[in-house]
């Protein structure tokens, strides 16, 4: 097989040998296929090997073919006629396409190839891996040397700049990888296409200086990278080669960004067999792309200090990094911290160095460490560091946080309450300690926040600290997830739920330094973990609280579903049902009142005519009266448009008298409804369904953790109305693709269910239901 231009033997056979890769046994099938192409074309009349050339580029030249990879041609000529030209292209590659293959293709002069590539950077990288397929080997010659002769001289330096912006400008759009949970594996910083550039750059280097070095030992030659970075940047490869094939194959079609929905069957091939595989490949994941990455941007500070005689600029941050590194303690830490985004590189330094378990030896259990939790956008250190970014943003009462640079909207209230907080609290730096530590109970057996607690303790006392301060910190990285769960999941108008977090928390300082890392936490996560409703939620319980702690003894309801004069009325109403909409000042929720008459079911069938109508119920409140009417109000907002227009308040009219006629088959239409975007082919976890008797002293709480869907709601509501169960508050909360919904309920007359048969029989159709197709 030819050899690409920069395409060392050696390096193909080791993705070769890479277990389950054949990347170089497939581009040997695809070479078989396209040379009986190449002898087809050479036997037409005019086509004579002497004036064309077919040449592999990309990564088809370099002979890394994943499963699902394009197969990148080129043929190039040199004096064809038009029509001699139209009939090799049908030649060469009609024949491929027939054969369904996803070709990346083109046809140009020799002259026409060297001139674009002198404007066009792609191209020219492309052709620096060209590989002779068939036809003219003298014009094969002339065409790799002329665009060497493009690369290495006539723009020189100037393709080094342009390799360098765009490789930064491609780290932006693609995200550092070593950072991501779903990375991107080809583009990413990190990823494969950075190992590619390292070796493009070099050989230009290395060919202009006379060296004879390839590939990343050219590099190496040159003084750029060190052998031992040779060798780590080919573990990496291959280990990315095999990774990129292995979610082709799992995938089913060309995909270079290891989503969630994948990564368990990804994770089985490299470590079957084991329990913990996706920890395992997630560790390897980070250590490989965290290795590219480190390397490639010493490399670019090389070649810009070395090659293009840029001056160095010199960097506080990496004086100040060295000094760290000499003796790190919990007071040159907080320095760190204390810089918020400023601070940032120099943490992940010391994170990815090592540096962080000499003074925190708990620290490696959650380095790379991913969740199953798709709404994480981060390993756990690396969130754990962007928590106390964001703790930091809130202390500079900075909107702009990197909830705003998803595109995810936060109230400005939001953030300009958060910031008064944090400017009453009597230890900031107590609660940075907390950011960063919150999770180091991960990875563990058990509640991550109970161990990630007494971890926390030990880390403390060992340090020295006072004893208010660790007992403190503990306690807040214990109670980190109280406030979200409290919120979304309990009805904050029972004044039993605020007065159970006023004795837990005990005083207002803790309880601000909760309600700061709770907003930090969600918004590190990412951007499905925090929205205006969520928002509101923990910023309702966190003011409700704090009152309760300040001596008040009523309670303010500003997000909470509360009766209002504004619902009674509807009760005035003479129609059999009548429906009104509040829509909320700003944002997209609203409150939908609807007055029906009271029967078993009605609310299950609200949940269905709802859905049928694209509105997502966030919350519910029930309310019967003596002579058989019922009033609900539902906290709402639109699936897919921005407002619930009048039309929509008609059609859900015109639905629910319909469904409670007998003219409308509620059930048919929603599973239709359901079939239509059910999600095919990824596998999803199974239900969970939690009851508990405690929290209130009227209602049962059943909880319901279940992957989002349409329709949901309504199968939950219709287990919960064939047991003869009513339901007199609800609140609806999504993370991502998980959904939690949460009812209190009765039976008919009004007693809370304590058999533990009955509890068992509500469980089990709940999960039933989930489980059906219906």
């Amino acid at each position: 097989m030819e050899r690409s231009l920069f395409c060392p033997l050696k390096v193909r056979s080791v993705s070769a040998q890479a277990k389950g890769t054949k990347m170089l046994s497939r581009s040997e099938e695809v070479d078989l296929l396209i040379s009986g192409t190449i002898e087809k074309a050479v036997k037409t009349p005019g086509l004579d090997e002497n004036n064309w050339v077919v040449v592999a580029v990309g990564g088809y030249g370099r002979c890394q073919l994943a499963p699902f990879s394009d197969i990148d041609l080129a043929v190039i000529d040199e004096g064809l006629s038009q029509e001699d030209e139209k009939n090799l292209v049908q030649a060469v590659y009609y024949p491929l396409w027939d054969a369904k293959l996803s070709l990346g293709h083109t046809v140009r002069s020799q002259r026409e190839s060297v001139a674009f590539g002198r404007e066009d950077l792609h191209w020219l990288t492309a052709c620096l891996d060209a590989r002779f397929l068939g036809g003219d080997k003298g014009l094969y010659n002339v065409f790799t040397m002329n665009l060497f002769e493009v690369a290495g001289r006539k723009r020189g330096r100037l393709f080094l700049k342009e390799l360098i912006t765009d490789s930064r400008q491609r780290w932006r759009r693609s995200g550092y990888a070593g950072r991501l949970r779903e990375p991107e594996l080809k583009d990413g910083h990190g990823g494969l296409r950075d190992v590619q550039v390292i070796r493009w750059a070099a050989e230009v280097i290395g060919r202009r200086a006379g060296t004879t070095g390839q590939g990343l030992k050219a590099a190496s030659d040159l003084g750029l990278i060190s052998p031992k970075d040779v060798l780590d940047l080919e573990k990496a490869q291959d280990f990315l080669w095999q990774l990129r094939c292995y979610l082709h194959e799992s995938a089913g079609k060309g995909l270079d960004r290891l989503i969630f929905g994948h990564q368990d069957a990804v994770a089985d091939r490299f470590f079957p067999e084991k329990g913990d595989a996706l920890i395992l490949l997630g560790r390897l994941l980070y250590k490989s792309t965290r290795d590219v990455a480190r390397i490639i941007s010493s490399f670019f500070e090389q070649v810009e200090h070395k090659v293009l005689k840029k001056k160095a600029a010199f960097s506080g941050a990496e004086s100040r990094l060295e000094i760290l590194r000499e003796r790190l303690t919990i007071d040159s830490l907080l320095e760190i911290l204390r810089m918020g985004r400023k601070g940032l590189r120099e943490l992940e330094c010391l994170g990815y160095g090592g540096d962080l378990e000499s003074l925190l030896p708990e620290w490696k259990n959650i380095v790379g460490l991913t969740s199953r939790d798709a709404n994480h956008r981060h390993p756990v250190d690396t969130h754990s560091f962007y928590t106390v970014v964001e703790l930091v943003d809130i202390a500079d009462r900075k909107v702009a946080s990197s909830q705003a640079l998803e595109g995810i909207a936060v109230k400005t209230s939001d953030n300009y309450l958060a910031s008064q907080v944090y400017e009453e609290i009597a230890h900031p730096d107590w609660l940075l300690l907390t950011g960063l530590l919150h999770d180091i109970g991960k990875g563990q057996n058990g509640s991550h926040s109970s161990t990630g607690a007494v971890l926390t303790s030990n880390i403390l006392n060992l340090a020295g600290a006072e004893r208010h301060a660790s007992e403190t910190i503990s306690f807040l990285v214990k109670n980190h997830l109280t406030l979200s769960h409290v919120s979304t999941r309990r009805d904050l108008n029972d004044i039993r739920v605020i007065d159970e977090l006023v004795s837990l928390v005990g005083d207002g300082d803790r309880l601000k330094m909760l309600y700061l890392l709770t907003i930090a936490d969600a918004r590190a996560t990412g951007p499905k973990a925090w929205n205006s409703w969520k928002s509101s939620l923990v910023r309702e319980l966190f003011l409700k609280t704090l009152a309760r702690l300040d001596g008040e003894t009523s309670l303010d309801n500003s997000m909470q579903i509360d009766f209002e004069e504004k619902h009674f009325d509807l009760l005035d109403s003479e129609s059999e049902v009548e429906i009104s909409f509040w829509p909320q000042k700003k944002g997209d929720l609203g409150e939908l009142g609807i007055v029906a008459p009271d029967r078993p079911g009605l609310f299950n069938r609200i949940a269905g005519v709802l859905s049928l109508n694209h509105l997502n119920v966030l919350a519910s409140r029930i309310y019967t009266t003596d002579n058989g009417r019922a009033l609900e109000v539902f906290k709402v907002a639109p699936t897919f448009e921005s407002v619930v227009s009048e039309k929509t308040i008609d059609r859900i009219r015109k639905d629910i008298n319909s469904s409670l006629s007998g003219q409308m088959a509620l059930s048919y239409r929603m599973d239709e409804l359901s079939s239509r975007y059910k999600k095919k082919g990824e596998a999803q976890p199974p239900a969970r369904v939690a009851i508990e008797n405690v929290s209130s002293d009227d209602y049962t709480i059943v909880e319901v953790y279940a992957m989002d869907e349409i329709g949901l709601l309504y199968k939950i509501t219709s287990a919960l109305f064939e047991l003869n169960l009513d339901i007199h508050f609800a609140k609806i909360s999504t993370f991502g693709n998980e959904a939690i919904d949460v009812f209190y309920v009765s039976d008919l007359k009004g007693r809370k269910i304590t058999a533990e048969e009955d509890l068992s029989e509500i469980k089990k159709n709940i999960l039933f239901r989930l489980s059906s197709r219906s």
